[in-house]
């Protein structure tokens, strides 16, 4: 996983929590 995946990831946990725990979980 790049820096970059790791930041968008970041950012997403904070905007979309929901989607986020489904792709982590995936």
């Amino acid at each position: 996983m790049t820096s970059k995946e790791q930041r968008r990831i970041s950012t997403m946990h904070t905007i979309l929590p929901k989607a986020s725990s489904k792709m982590v979980k995936t």
